[in-house]
């Protein structure tokens, strides 16, 4: 009798409550005079419908380098970055017995990779510039007949109870290849030519940087075994860039000139090189 009373009562209440709740969420009627902005889309709040205004999505600032006023690190400074490779000539000048091209050194290679950060001014057609990188440079010996005396220790040979025995003693040796290994960090600024870094046109841009290297080298000698020595290095560049625009980044391609000048006493002596190096470049710009 019980759970008869209890069912009745809860299709009472179910009765009730159902009108209720449809009447809760009923719209209000909409008059003639607020049709026109019901269909643009109305929001409806204590009983009086607003206008919404509609919105389309948008790509990203960051892939359409619309960057206004806003940047990672602060209002006005948009940054980019890039990864580029370089590479072409390494050419020796008369700076020490191994900086003269006549004398001990042939026209050489290098090769480098990196990445650079740039911060650009708010019209984004200047940036300074930093960046680092690792290059090689190797260049090969070309007059095995020009000698260079240097001190070292000689295998002369084995004492009866099996010791080794070396002596120090002058020998002349000739260069036959010179190969250079650097970590490299530069500071520069460059400019847009014929319109700014967000333009969905091909552009031109120019620059300067200089920096420092420090690195390791390793010469090969004829007559013995080849010498290493830690070395450092100055140098000062100027470049220029085509940058073609594609999807969301910019393809960099260009030719850079430079002038470098590496310490080194590896061969005991005078051994700094002065080198001109011409460069073809590649690069992402994003």
């Amino acid at each position: 009798m019980r759970i008869q009373n209890v069912l009745w009562l809860s299709l009472v209440v179910s009765a009730v409550g159902l009108p209720m709740a449809q009447a809760q969420y009923t719209l209000p009627p909409v008059s003639p005079r607020q049709n026109g902005a019901s269909q643009q889309g109305t929001a409806v709040s204590d009983g009086q419908p607003s206008e919404i205004m509609p919105q389309s999505a948008t790509l990203s600032q960051w892939i359409t380098y619309d960057y206004n006023d806003f940047g990672p690190v602060g209002d006005s400074i948009p940054v980019m970055s890039e990864v580029f490779l370089r590479s072409g000539f390494a050419i020796p000048t008369s700076a020490g017995p191994l900086g003269n091209i006549g004398k001990s050194l042939d026209l050489g290679w290098e090769i480098e990779g990196g990445g650079k950060l740039l911060f650009f001014n708010p019209s984004l057609d200047s940036a300074w510039t930093v960046w680092a990188s690792i290059s090689n440079a190797a260049n090969r010996g070309n007059r095995p007949d020009i000698k260079y005396a240097i001190n070292d220790f000689f295998f002369v040979g084995v004492l009866p109870d099996g010791q080794q025995l070396f002596t120090r003693q002058r020998r002349d040796v000739s260069v036959a290849s010179y190969n250079r290994t650097y970590v490299n960090l530069a500071i520069g600024h460059e400019w847009y030519l014929f319109g700014a870094a967000n333009t969905p046109d091909n552009r031109w841009r120019v620059g300067v940087d200089s920096g420092g290297r420090w690195g390791s080298a390793s010469v090969r000698l004829r007559e013995i075994q080849h010498r290493t020595d830690v070395i450092g290095a100055v140098f000062a560049s100027f470049y220029t860039d085509y940058a073609i625009p594609v999807g969301a980044c910019t393809i960099l391609t260009g030719v850079r000139g430079e002038w470098d000048y590496t310490w080194s006493d590896i061969l005991q002596g005078a051994n700094d090189l002065m080198s001109i190096n011409a460069l073809f470049t590649v690069g992402l710009l994003f």
